[in-house]
């Protein structure tokens, strides 16, 4: 998976931002299910980019610390 770590970012953020949806109202068991399967699939899509990322770093690629020190 392509991205970048404002991509995964925007990505943690928004899995965040459903959390807290999911957590304050109370869900019927068939919107619970989807809305826990969305949540899997985001997370999924969120941990191989991860992956993606430490990798390139890990080869010298992306030097993301020194780029992005301000905002990560």
């Amino acid at each position: 998976m392509a991205g970048d770590w404002p991509d995964l970012r925007e990505r943690l953020t928004n899995l965040g931002a459903i959390a807290e949806v999911v957590e304050a109202a109370p869900l019927d068991p068939d919107t619970r299910r989807l809305t826990l399967t969305r949540i899997a699939r985001d997370a999924t899509e969120a941990a191989e980019l991860a992956l993606g990322l430490a990798a390139q770093t890990s080869n010298g690629g992306d030097d993301w610390w020194h780029k992005d020190a301000q905002t990560w």
